[in-house]
């Protein structure tokens, strides 16, 4: 109904949504992609994924000020493994939004299964999936900077 107040002639008409429940509309809107058999952290990684990806690429000039902005920009991660004597990661690897929307996306969903087919633990992309919320966290909560 937000969408609604903002621009009616986006969204779903009222009348398409009245007395729906949200898995009812979770159905209409994924195409029956969330049914009782299938996970909700499956469901998530499979159909939410690319619509948080797509939230974060849309927020994130309001929440990340510009000058932390630049600043992570040119970050190699395989800085990180200057001390490592078996490192994960070995070859340059440099901070790219997508990839931190994508890894950020991923949050929570670490204990399931699906998880683990897509991100092994002992892999570069594991070792990726914590450099990107690790080198996110040193950025300030302050988005007026």
């Amino acid at each position: 109904m937000f969408v609604k107040i903002l621009d009616c002639d986006q969204g779903s008409a009222i009348t398409q949504i009245n007395q729906s429940t949200f898995e009812d509309l979770l159905n209409i809107y994924f195409e029956d992609n969330c049914t009782q058999d299938q996970g909700q952290h499956d469901f998530m990684i499979t159909s939410m994924l690319p619509v948080m990806m797509q939230i974060l690429s849309e927020v994130k000039d309001s929440l990340i000020p510009e000058n932390q902005q630049e600043s992570i920009e040119g970050f190699d991660f395989l800085s990180l493994t200057e001390n490592q004597t078996d490192p994960l990661l070995t070859e340059s690897t440099i901070f790219n939004w997508s990839s931190m929307y994508y890894y950020l996306s991923l949050t929570g969903l670490h204990t399931v299964n699906s998880f683990d087919e897509i991100i092994p633990d002992g892999t570069a992309s594991h070792f990726l999936w914590q450099a990107y919320r690790a080198k996110l966290n040193t950025l300030s909560k302050n988005c007026y900077e």
